[in-house]
């Protein structure tokens, strides 16, 4: 537990707005979740000196200054304007990650033993919730890595001749930096999160009022494999 104590401070040491460039070793997905539950709670308490902290300070205190009948977004001043409204409605959770003892199961739960079925599945609910509307963003987690997934795309590869077609599905992220710099194959990708309970997705939402506890797979999705197409990469 002394251990952890001190990692946890050299990790905030490491997220320090002074230092060059800023390293995030330490944070965990369970500081992910918890940032965003603490931004919908309210304001940080303290901002000591940094300068990031006092800018969130400031627009929820406009926020709350306004009348309730205004649009906070108007009354706060700022680059961080629209920053509170949207705040109060986000929520989080592990979406994607391995099935590990003693855990609740993630609504989608991987197993490094999962064969063609089981990757095939675990795609369409990821599909699933990248699709389910524009204010859920998905973060991944994969090899001491966090980035946006920006799109999603699969097909069937016909092969060579007399060969079998290949099903090919592919997320676009970021193995450094945070731009939509390459596609990774899902199967790659599903290997990585399977290895370790740590490698995840994460879900992040704004205006959803459930808990959502389950995520529903389109009927559609459900009733017959994808359409096999010769034609090149559909979006997802």
């Amino acid at each position: 537990e002394l251990r952890a104590f001190f990692d946890k401070l050299a990790g905030a040491a490491m997220l320090d707005p002074e230092n060059a460039r800023l390293s995030t070793k330490h944070v965990g997905n369970w500081a992910v979740v918890a940032s965003v539950r603490a931004l919908r709670e309210g304001p940080p308490g303290r901002a000591g000196s940094d300068p990031r902290l006092a800018a969130l300070r400031r627009a929820y205190a406009a926020a709350e200054a306004a009348s309730p009948a205004a649009d906070p977004a108007v009354k706060a001043d700022g680059p961080l304007s629209g920053l509170v409204p949207r705040a109060r409605s986000l929520s989080a959770r592990v979406l994607v990650r391995v099935r590990a003892a003693g855990a609740p199961a993630a609504p989608v739960a991987l197993d490094a033993r999962d064969g063609d079925e089981g990757v095939e599945r675990s795609w369409r609910r990821l599909c699933a919730a990248f699709d389910a509307r524009p204010e859920v963003a998905l973060l991944l987690h994969h090899r001491n890595h966090y980035a946006l997934v920006f799109a999603l795309r699969a097909w069937w590869d016909p092969g060579a001749e007399g060969g079998a077609p290949r099903r090919v599905r592919q997320v676009l992220t970021a193995r450094k930096g945070q731009r939509p710099r390459e596609w990774i194959d899902w199967a790659e990708l599903h290997g990585t999160l399977a290895s370790w309970a740590g490698y995840a997705v994460i879900e992040v939402a704004a205006g959803r009022t459930d808990p959502f506890e389950d995520l529903s797979v389109p009927a559609a999705w459900r009733a017959a494999p994808l359409a096999r197409s010769d034609s090149g990469p559909t979006l997802l």
